[in-house]
């Protein structure tokens, strides 16, 4: 039985140096050991408050860059978060078992809210479901 890796990056922007170096140049390597799930994690990015417009461009233009990168899309799956129903519907199942103190102690709460003071909502807190 061939292991499942499953990762994926936020659409902020157009890919840097450090997610090809921190992300994608791993991912082009695991592609010859796993099957690979490699998403846009589109809904992740709902909770910095995008503006809905540049967040669809900025989703389809990670995909594409995804491709270009090298991840074969032949043999593994590439998505785009939001395009896949039964991924919300496992985030409600999965924060309905979650406690608020696994939460509390999650650093992607405590840092994100530092820097959006002005927008620190429920997806931010139950970001890691």
């Amino acid at each position: 039985m061939t292991q499942t890796v499953f990762s994926g990056i936020q659409p902020s922007g157009p890919l840097g140096l450090g997610n090809y170096v921190g992300a994608i140049r791993h991912w082009k390597t695991l592609q010859s050991n796993y099957d690979c799930l490699f998403s846009v994690v589109d809904l992740h990015a709902l909770t910095v408050s995008p503006e809905p417009e540049a967040l669809k461009a900025s989703s389809l233009e990670l995909f594409a860059q995804y491709l270009a990168c090298g991840l074969n899309h032949d043999q593994h799956t590439i998505f785009i978060q939001s395009h896949i129903l039964a991924h919300t519907q496992l985030a409600w199942i999965l924060q309905t078992m979650t406690g608020m103190g696994e939460l509390n102690r999650m650093t992607q709460f405590k840092d994100k809210s530092l820097r959006h003071a002005n927008n620190i909502n429920v997806g931010l807190f139950a970001y890691p479901t």
